[in-house]
């Protein structure tokens, strides 16, 4: 893969894409195959309700996938709606507050995936029994939206994400089905009503098929997020989310509710006022020496984005600081990286370097080491690049440290909305998390997951 290819791809959105125990106060998981799927409507309907149940559980397991790309994965989570119910494969998305997904009959949406090759799913309300478009008045466009005026009345959303990109629609409702973890490697079905976008108009890079996934499953700092959504209806006790993707790119875990807070992990605030998740950061170094920190207003944290982007002055400072340390490698000039060639091609090769880490420091003390191989790429052969961007033109993000998924992956991430701080640490994502009930602090096991997109063409 060519760095300008790679610069294409990472444009704005880089890709788009991306998942949830028993009790109606549960933390939850989205699971492939359901043990209820042989009850009739009626009686599952009756079973989704149920509250009075004695069984605890208050996590939800969203079940999540990857799609493979050479040097990154775009991480997506399977999501089922509508009765009868369909599924869905939005990507994971922090930065966004809510979900939506591409609409039958948009003027621009994708119909395939170009660089994947599956067919993308569009959502139509009338598929569903239980589906329906909001409307201005309706008590759930006031309370998650706003107030609307509409010439037909219905209940608008636009979501703008600079630089020319933006998906527009209706909001809509459906029967969204949960899992409730009730023990180790153990669900339950649950359902609850979800509020969504129906995207109907698309521009830019979020009308292109490049990158193309279902839509996004937006899991930020709002009334409309997934979570807020679910703790709302009772359906997450705890207001905290967590995902732990594997280093392999194979899938992971994510899980609504409340982890077990390992050993080791580290927590800071976040920062107020902001539906993003940022954090303050007081330092950062490499090679013991400290960079300069002028004028960067904190730390982005975002799976969304695959690559480590850091604001102007201290990505130049980075690459001098490798570039002198290692005279003898001829570096190319950035575009967008700045590579190299060493070696006879094998992995180990790199190693030989010893390329240092680079170590964030943030309110609290929380600190988050960026070891070699998450900021070098071996590109072909024999040659490798310094995977670090320059958030120079991010926007309204280019005065920020860009968080991503090559620093997030084969690490236990916690966002703890309801307390306004996040926390991590390094983590075998492969052997799954714990997380705890609520009602019997008991820990459950809750495994990795790989999903398999079911439709290609």
């Amino acid at each position: 893969m060519d760095c300008r290819a790679v610069s294409s791809a990472m444009a704005v959105l880089v890709p788009l894409m991306m998942v949830f125990a028993h009790v109606c106060t549960a933390n939850m998981i989205f699971q492939i195959h359901n043990k209820h799927d042989h009850l009739t409507n009626a009686r599952m309907e009756r079973k989704d309700y149920d509250c009075s149940s004695s069984d605890s559980g208050e996590n939800v397991d969203v079940r999540i996938g990857s799609d493979k790309y050479p040097g990154f994965g775009i991480f997506f989570a399977k999501i089922t709606l509508g009765d009868p119910p369909k599924a869905f494969y939005p990507e994971i998305e922090t930065s966004t507050g809510m979900t939506w997904l591409f609409c039958n009959g948009c003027k621009t949406c994708p119909s395939k995936s170009k660089t994947f090759g599956f067919k993308i799913n569009h959502y139509q309300v009338e598929d569903s029994y239980k589906g329906s478009a909001l409307k201005c008045d309706d008590k759930l466009c006031m309370e998650k939206v706003g107030s609307c005026s509409d010439d037909d009345g219905s209940c608008k959303y636009k979501l703008d994400y600079g630089n020319g990109d933006m998906t527009s629609g209706n909001m809509v409702s459906d029967n969204l089905r949960m899992d409730s973890v009730i023990g180790d490697n153990q669900t339950t079905h649950k359902s609850a009503n979800f509020v969504f976008g129906c995207g109907m108009e698309q521009t830019e890079d979020v009308a292109s098929s490049d990158w193309a996934s279902d839509g996004i499953l937006g899991m930020g700092m709002s009334n409309l997020s997934l979570l807020s959504q679910l703790v709302a209806s009772n359906l997450v006790k705890e207001n905290t989310w967590s995902h732990c993707l594997r280093k392999d790119l194979a899938g992971g875990v994510l899980a609504l509710g409340s982890v077990e807070m390992k050993k080791g992990i580290q927590m800071t605030p976040l920062q107020p006022h902001i539906e993003d998740y940022q954090a303050t950061i007081l330092d950062v170094t490499m090679a013991g020496k400290s960079l300069d920190l002028t004028g960067v207003k904190g730390a982005s944290f975002n799976i969304f984005n695959v690559y480590t982007a850091l604001p102007e002055n201290m990505y130049n400072a980075v690459l001098t600081e490798i570039q002198t340390t290692y005279p003898n490698l001829n570096f190319s000039p950035t575009d967008p990286f700045s590579c190299f060639r060493y070696g006879n091609g094998t992995v180990d090769a790199i190693d030989e370097l010893s390329f240092p880490s680079i170590f964030y420091t943030f309110q609290g003390g929380a600190q988050m080491e960026i070891h070699p191989e998450q900021y070098i790429m071996k590109r072909r052969h024999n040659e490798w690049c310094i995977q670090i961007l320059s958030s120079g033109e991010r926007g309204t993000l280019k005065d920020y440290v860009g968080i991503a998924e090559n620093a997030l992956t084969g690490r236990l991430v916690v966002y703890d909305v309801g307390n306004r701080q996040i926390g991590w640490t390094d983590y075998a994502c492969e052997n799954g998390i714990q997380m705890v009930d609520y009602q019997t602090g008991n820990t459950m096991l809750v495994a990795t997951h790989e999903v398999q997109r079911q439709i290609k063409d």
